[in-house]
């Protein structure tokens, strides 16, 4: 988590929508409420270039 983490904190000061999202990238996807994963594919969709995202497919091929 400690690598998805760093790269959140780095894009979070270039891309001010990704701010108060962290519990989206840490929490297991199964754990999201409704709330949370529309707001997370929204940023999925949104934002396809962003590394978060990259770090969260990553993490997630590895659960």
């Amino acid at each position: 988590m400690k690598p998805l983490t760093t790269v959140r904190k780095e894009e979070v000061k270039q891309q001010y929508g990704l701010k108060g999202n962290r519990y989206l990238f840490l929490k297991n996807n199964n754990n999201l409420t409704e709330k949370q994963k529309a707001k997370l594919d929204e940023l999925k969709i949104y934002k396809l270039n962003l590394k978060s995202i990259r770090a969260l497919h990553i993490h997630e091929n590895f659960q």
